[in-house]
């Protein structure tokens, strides 16, 4: 019966690691959103030095970093339920949060790299299909990898 112990305090571990992560996405995301819009309201373009605009991108980053992974993780949740509901099948491997997580920190990635690009002197279709194979090749790496 100790085997039995050990898996329900193992269980119990990753749930709370879970749970924090919820928390800290939650409110950091909320965080960024706030300030952005905070930021975005109070100062102008024309006087904002490049650490304002440093900091801008940091928040912009941070907030589609957890609207990302939010939705990747309902949607995901959302898609087994209906596959579960038509076909009868359970599915054993779900998405957890930590690997939402993972996906979203390159998915976050890829407008901002749009951004700074577009800023330095345009986005044509060639950068486009390169921001797209960078995208690719994190979301393999880390589907790899994990």
């Amino acid at each position: 019966c100790r085997l039995g112990h050990q898996e329900l305090l193992r269980g119990l571990i990753v749930y709370s690691k879970n749970r924090m992560l919820i928390r800290i996405l939650t409110i950091a995301t909320i965080s960024s959103i706030f300030l952005l819009i905070l930021l975005l309201s109070l100062t102008a373009p024309s006087s904002a030095g490049p650490v304002v605009i440093l900091f801008a991108f940091i928040l912009f980053y941070l907030s589609l970093l957890g609207i990302v992974t939010f939705l990747l993780y309902t949607g995901a949740h959302f898609i087994y339920f209906l596959v579960q509901l038509f076909t009868n099948r359970i599915i054993r491997t779900k998405l957890s949060i930590r690997r939402a997580y993972l996906y979203a920190t390159v998915i976050a990635t890829l407008p901002m790299m749009a951004v700074g690009l577009y800023s330095v002197g345009g986005v044509k279709w060639y950068e486009l299909i390169l921001i797209a194979l960078f995208g690719l090749i994190g979301i393999v790496y880390i589907a790899r990898r994990t």
